[in-house]
């Protein structure tokens, strides 16, 4: 069984900075706060597409490195 291919929006949403908002059609599913850096801390938040069944992350943290969203999984939950 193959895994569902991204749909357009998650695609492209892939390719946006760390402060850019989620498409419409991802539903926040998770939030992970991280804390205890001497920088302030950042969070990790898990989305699904309602469209493809993408599952995409993102971090804000501002000592990271780009990619800020990124495929987790393309199987829904």
């Amino acid at each position: 069984m193959t895994a569902p291919t991204p749909c357009q929006a998650c695609q492209e949403q892939l390719k946006k900075g760390r402060r850019d908002s989620a498409h419409p059609d991802l539903r926040h599913v998770d939030t992970k706060p991280f804390r205890g850096s001497m920088f302030g801390g950042w969070e990790e938040s898990t989305y699904q597409c309602n469209v493809c069944g993408s599952v995409i992350e993102h971090t804000n943290d501002k000592n990271e490195f780009a990619p800020w969203w990124w495929l987790a999984s393309a199987e829904k939950k």
